[in-house]
């Protein structure tokens, strides 16, 4: 399955180099009708955002890189005039288009996403890191929502992902696209741009690189950090990891066990998968096997109670001559 035929629609423009741009500023003031006014004429709709202390929320069209570069850069002009302010509360949304994709690329490219997040967010800064409203994934269970995406080769588990997580993968179903909310708002332009020019980097780059989440580590492990940064992010996007002060790429990766989570991940997904197409027929107590759709079980291929709860569920289903 793509993700245009689970989202049902072309929202999102077809392109793997588009995307969307969401930045939300505070200390707009009385002068937020003026403001927009300005933001509209340059390209972006804006919204007054209640959660946010004199807040706005800048949105653009979906774009291709060169031209969503240029409209930050116009409206940079704006930021820098009015003296917006950043907090705690205000961030910066990119949206990367998936629509072409399917399960496994879209998987492949959350597993390279989950490998360098400690350096995304070395770069995004501190505060940012230990933020409620970008939580990372090496600090949740969000892996789980990949393993259930790939057994079930479905994008539905993705629709149970944490809107303030780090990525968030529910405008998969929406918009086709998926949301990195790493970044704070910066109040200078050139963090902001180098920050698009990684993300776009690391979507762009990914997609062309794995076919499977099983070949991020195997790139990893076959190349090493340094390298493996610099095909993801670009040789630009490692540069600029450097001048933020990060030193050792692996030491960063290694101390939040990014590649033993994904690892642990996909050693897991070593399962037995039984599929039973029943006919439609009245519940008998026990839902499970009895409503006439397909049944998925897992079980790990150890689990010596697999056989068991297998026996134990057909002789819960209808008798067949």
């Amino acid at each position: 399955m793509f993700v245009r035929e689970f989202c049902g629609q072309d929202r999102f423009p077809s392109s793997p180099r588009r995307f969307g741009l969401e930045l939300e500023v505070e200390g707009a003031g009385r002068g937020s009708s003026t403001d927009i006014g300005r933001a509209n004429r340059n390209g972006w709709a804006v919204v007054n955002d209640g959660s946010l202390r004199d807040g706005l929320e800048f949105i653009s069209n979906p774009m291709e890189i060169s031209e969503l570069q240029a409209a930050v850069e116009l409206l940079y002009q704006q930021v820098r005039e009015a003296e917006y302010t950043s907090s705690i509360r205000t961030s910066t949304h990119i949206h990367a288009n998936m629509q072409d994709r399917d399960v496994n690329a879209v998987c492949a490219l959350v597993c390279a996403h989950v490998l360098l997040e400690p350096l995304l967010f070395r770069f995004c800064g501190p505060q940012r890191e230990g933020n409620i409203y970008c939580v990372p994934w090496y600090r949740g269970e969000q892996l789980s929502l990949v393993k259930r995406a790939l057994v079930d080769e479905s994008f539905h588990p993705f629709m149970e992902s944490c809107k303030y997580s780090s990525l968030f993968l529910g405008p998969i179903g929406t918009f086709g696209t998926i949301e990195f909310r790493h970044a704070p708002f910066w109040t200078d332009e050139d963090s902001l741009q180098q920050w698009i020019d990684m993300v776009s980097s690391l979507v762009f780059n990914s997609l062309t690189l794995f076919r499977r989440p099983a070949d991020v580590l195997e790139m990893y492990d076959a190349v090493g950090a340094d390298r493996f940064v610099e095909e993801l992010l670009g040789i630009e996007g490692a540069a600029n990891l450097r001048r933020s002060g990060v030193v050792n790429f692996e030491e960063v990766i290694e101390e939040y066990d990014t590649p033993i989570l994904l690892s642990d991940m996909l050693d897991s997904l070593c399962t037995y998968k039984v599929r039973d197409w029943l006919p439609p027929a009245q519940p008998t107590g026990d839902v499970g096997l009895t409503r006439g759709y397909r049944t998925t079980v897992h079980r790990p291929m150890y689990d010596p109670s697999f056989f068991d709860t297998i026996d134990n569920d057909m002789d819960d289903g209808p008798e067949y001559d």
